[in-house]
């Protein structure tokens, strides 16, 4: 369709091999996007509701109609949020080191407290019990 749609009728062959292979690469990357939209419309379709599956059918023809652009916006939509998740990731990470360094003195003052309040060591002695 993209080829037909947006190119004369005397473009040679192997274009229109290019067309139609990134046409439906488009259209097999529709599933990735209505994931990535938090669509359930698939599930609906598995659970019986056929009608819906000309829902999905036509966002595969829109797919393949403006298959370029529709594959760079996806790729360029997962790419941010691939970094997204990696500044989160380190994000939390620092956190979690900063927690560690908060909490790291009171755990070692409250092992010491436990093993010099009767001599003995009182984690190893409540294990044994």
């Amino acid at each position: 369709m993209n080829f037909y749609l947006a190119r004369p009728d005397d473009v040679p062959a192997p274009n229109r091999l290019r067309s139609i292979v990134v046409g439906v690469a488009a259209a097999l990357l529709v599933p990735l996007f209505l994931n990535m939209i938090s669509s359930n419309l698939i599930e609906l379709i598995k659970g019986g509701d056929h009608m819906k599956l000309l829902v999905l059918l036509g966002f595969c023809l829109v797919a393949a109609i403006s298959s370029t652009a529709f594959i760079r916006t996806l790729s360029d939509r997962i790419l941010t949020e691939a970094r997204q998740a990696r500044r989160d990731a380190a994000e939390a990470k620092g956190d979690a080191a900063e927690v560690k360094e908060a909490v790291q003195p009171l755990m070692v003052k409250e092992t010491e407290q436990d093993e010099t309040a009767d001599g003995s060591n009182k984690a190893g002695s409540s294990r044994n019990e």
